[in-house]
This record gives C-alpha cells, sequence and structure tokens, in this order.
C-alpha cells in the first residue's frame, strides 16, 4: 500500500546523490547499511529487486530519466522554505515522498511489516520513529490485545499523514491551503489593479504618451502567467496525492472483506452501529464469488489418461487450498470438512476506524482540489479580461487614428483648393 512521508530535503539530495553514484559505478564516499544495501542490490533489477524511496513526482512521472527540478520545485518544499528562511533552517524544508508498505498476518499471529526509512534513522519523522514513540512512549493509548490492535496501529500511523508534523513543524494541509490562498489574495489584487487601469484609460484628459503607458500595462501578464504556472503544479501534485489515498482506500476494503467474512459477531454489530452514528457508510461484507467458489469449479473435471494423473491433479488442488488458507488465515480445526477459512483479523471496526481516517483525507484533498480550480478558473477569466480590453484599446486607437489622418486628409484637400484658386485669380502687372 503507498503510504505518504516527510524528507528534509538536504537527505533526499544525499540519497538521490548515493543512488547516482551506485548506478553509475562510482566508488562510494561514505559506507553506511543504507548505502550497502543499495550498491547491493540496486543494479540487479531481475534477482535482487530493490524498491527506494521515492519522490512524489517519481512516484507519478516514474517514466521520465529524472524528476531533479521537479522535485525542487514541489509545492511543500517551497511553501517550506519561505517559512523557514526567517529561521536560517532552509534545509529542513521537507519533500513529499511516497512509501510502500507492506504488511504480512501469518497464521500463527505473527506480524510482519517493511517499509522504507528515512535517510536519516534517526529522523524523528519518519513511521519508524513514530511506531517506536506511539509504543514505548504513549501512555494514553489502548494496550494491545491482539493482533487486531497492532495492525490497527501501523496502519493508523501509516494513513493518517495529513495530521502529522514534518520536519520544521511544517504540515502538508497547512503548506497546500496557505499556497491556493496566496495565490488566491495575490489573483484579486490583480484584478483591483486592472479595474484601476480600465479606469485611467477613460479619462479624457489624458495625454496621448499616458494612454500608451496605460495601454501597454494591459499586456504585462507575466504575474499572471507565474500565478497561473503555480495553480497548476498544485493541482497536479493533488491529483497525485488523491490517487494515493483512492488506493489506500481500496486496499482497507479488502482488508474489511478478509474481517470475518462469514458472521458479524454482536462487536462488529455495536461497531457498524457507531459507524453509521459518526456518519461513515458500512462497507460491502459480501465476498467476491470466485473466493467463495473452490478454484477448479469453474474447471471442466477430466479423468487423466493414468490413475495417477488424477491423483497429482488432486493434490495440486489441495495445494492450492492450503496456500489460500496461509495467506489470509488459519484452518478450522472444528470443521475440517469445510472449505471455509477463518481470517486472523477479525475487528471490522478497527478497519472502519482507519478507512475512516483515509476517507476524510480524500475529502479534504477533494476541498483543496474545488477551491484551486475555483481560484484556476479566475486566473483564466483575468487573463482573458485583459486581452479583450486590450484588444478592445487597440481597435479604438487603430478607429481614432484613421479618423485623426482623415481630418489630416481633409485639412490637405481644404489647403490645395484654396491655393489653386488664390494662384488661378493671381494676375502678374505686365
Amino acid at each position: 500500500m503507498p503510504i505518504l512521508a516527510y524528507e528534509p530535503s538536504v537527505l533526499r539530495k544525499k540519497m538521490s546523490k548515493a543512488i547516482r553514484r551506485v548506478l553509475r559505478k562510482k566508488e562510494i564516499e561514505e559506507e553506511n547499511n543504507d548505502l550497502l544495501l543499495i550498491t547491493a542490490y540496486l543494479g540487479d533489477t531481475e534477482t535482487k529487486p530493490l524498491h527506494c524511496r521515492r519522490t512524489l513526482d517519481q512516484f507519478s512521472y516514474y517514466m521520465l530519466d529524472t524528476t531533479e527540478s521537479r522535485d525542487r520545485d514541489q509545492v511543500l518544499y517551497r511553501w517550506g522554505r519561505k517559512k523557514l528562511e526567517k529561521t536560517g533552517k532552509v534545509d529542513d524544508a521537507p519533500v513529499l515522498m511516497v512509501d510502500q508498505l507492506w504488511l504480512w498476518v501469518l497464521h500463527d499471529g505473527t506480524v510482519i511489516t517493511s517499509f522504507p526509512s528515512a535517510w536519516d534513522h534517526q529522523e524523528p519523522h519518519g513511521l519508524k520513529k513514530k511506531l517506536d514513540e506511539e509504543i514505548k512512549t504513549n501512555k494514553q493509548r489502548d494496550p494491545i490485545r491482539s493482533v487486531d490492535h497492532l495492525v490497527h496501529l501501523v496502519m493508523k500511523l501509516s494513513v493518517d499523514f495529513l495530521r502529522r508534523d514534518g520536519p520544521g513543524d511544517i504540515k502538508f494541509q497547512e503548506a497546500f491551503q496557505s499556497s491556493i490562498n496566496n495565490i488566491a489574495e495575490r489573483e484579486a489584487e490583480q484584478f483591483k489593479r486592472f479595474k484601476a487601469l480600465t479606469k485611467k484609460l477613460n479619462i479624457k484628459t489624458l495625454t496621448e504618451a499616458q494612454r500608451t503607458k496605460n495601454i501597454e500595462k494591459l499586456f504585462q501578464l507575466n504575474i499572471e502567467t507565474h500565478l497561473l504556472v503555480e495553480i497548476k503544479d498544485i493541482q497536479d501534485e493533488l491529483n497525485i496525492v488523491s490517487s494515493i489515498l483512492g488506493q489506500q482506500r481500496d486496499v482497507l476494503k479488502r482488508l474489511h472483506k478478509l474481517c470475518s467474512p462469514d458472521k458479524i459477531t454482536e462487536e462488529d454489530s455495536s461497531s457498524v452501529e457507531k459507524s453509521k452514528q459518526k456518519g461513515i457508510p458500512r462497507i460491502d461484507l459480501i465476498l467476491d464469488k470466485s473466493d467463495e467458489q473452490p478454484d477448479s469449479a469453474d474447471k471442466p473435471k477430466h479423468k487423466g489418461i493414468l490413475h495417477h494423473d488424477d491423483e497429482k491433479e488432486e493434490a495440486h488442488s489441495q495445494e492450492k487450498k492450503k496456500e489460500k488458507k496461509v495467506r489470509f488465515g488459519v484452518p478450522d480445526e472444528d470443521s475440517k470438512d469445510t472449505e471455509k477459512e477463518t481470517p486472523i483479523l477479525k475487528d471490522r471496526g478497527l478497519v472502519d476506524d482507519n478507512l475512516a481516517i483515509v476517507v476524510g483525507n480524500i475529502r479534504i484533498i477533494e476541498d483543496m482540489q474545488h477551491y484551486a480550480a475555483t481560484v484556476h478558473t479566475s486566473i483564466n477569466n483575468l487573463l482573458d479580461l485583459k486581452q479583450r480590453q486590450a484588444n478592445a484599446w487597440e481597435a479604438r486607437f487603430a478607429r481614432e487614428g484613421s479618423q485623426q489622418s482623415q481630418r489630416q486628409g481633409n485639412i490637405m484637400l481644404v489647403f490645395t483648393l484654396v491655393t489653386i484658386v488664390f494662384v488661378s485669380g493671381y494676375n502678374p502687372p505686365s
């Protein structure tokens, strides 16, 4: 499952530099566990694949050779630099990363998790550090009584990203919301200047030079173009984050189906009622028909030519059933004759809590997307108005110029006629 994370920009640069040196087969300047891991596994993609941490743009634009310029232009990074300039800790400005969380629950109740850590393992904003703090120091949380509670704790800290503080006490939601607000204010300021400029152009006492100077201001679109680029960057990153949250929601829905799909306990009923009171939509608990039927149900049964062929086919189907049971649950000892599975994770209420967090995050992102789209439309409207106004004044100047030329032509015509009359009536003395 993809999860969002922070990484200080200075550490991201170190990680990128180390990866480039390994890919170019250059000597490593310093040795640590991360560098040794990258050196051993990064180059061999066939037998030893390695999944490194990726930035937000690397997650989305994975087909590009490099996203270095895009990474330095992240909304979170630019906003963080401006905020931390006063304190002189610009290197702590965070970059938005996308990690992958793997989580396995074995049939004996063992929970295995795997996810990338920050380049500096002591980084206080990494997920591993947050898990250690939550388990060791948080005395207000509920005790971990079962596998469900442990999985719930890991999933909660993984998906509850919008409430987590990043380096320099920077938050994702604050950075994006503030960036959109700044663009909206600057657009409103440019619109006020545009209105004042149109009023000046309608003053009849303006000289030709003053009017020409004001007309040239209508053709200056540098600020509006810059605002348009910024708001499009924000919309692009919000779309990527929205796709990540959508994948998280899909994973949690599938996890929900694995939690006691065959029966609803009293505890689950109470959790469903609590979810209804909170306004959380109930997830469909019906398993896919493909999961309920045996693997060989949709295949025609053919008798082998020899008797041992049937035995091999039957043994193969039994082996597939065992693999399926080990992966999602443990065999039910009381009902060995049935093919039903007993999942290890049984508390759907805890999954609903994590799903509610993801749904809430999606709503926050959708609100920011709607706000950014409104600002984007306002900037386009301002550019369109300035272009139309400039074209109108240009046409007006052309008309006034033609009228002025016509008046000058009439004056020259009159002067020529008068000259002809005077010359023709003039009789020089003999």
